[in-house]
């Protein structure tokens, strides 16, 4: 499988969309696809929507190009991931 690096576009953390993760760093996700990484990383750091106000239309950020790059093949700090896994770092 693939090795995906999801990583936050730093000039724009302070989307609103940013509400709904609980992670605002690098994640490097061993999946088999990019729409999977993307998904993978969502269902971990993504808190429940039951906690933003009704009117809230949130988009996972880690569903969005425009707010998370991904590059296939770079390589995570440690040891290797097992396919479906994630590692992850916070920004500096």
């Amino acid at each position: 499988m693939p090795l995906y690096r999801l990583k936050p576009v730093v000039g724009l953390l302070e989307d609103p969309d940013w509400r709904l993760t609980g992670h605002r760093g690098t994640v490097w996700v061993n999946a088999g696809n990019e729409q999977d990484a993307r998904q993978l990383a969502s269902e971990r750091f993504d808190a429940a929507q039951g906690n933003l106000p009704a009117d809230a239309k949130v988009i996972s950020v880690w569903l969005q190009p425009r707010l998370v790059t991904a590059e296939i093949g770079a390589a995570p700090p440690g040891p290797d991931l097992p396919p479906g896994s994630l590692a992850s770092e916070q920004l500096p």
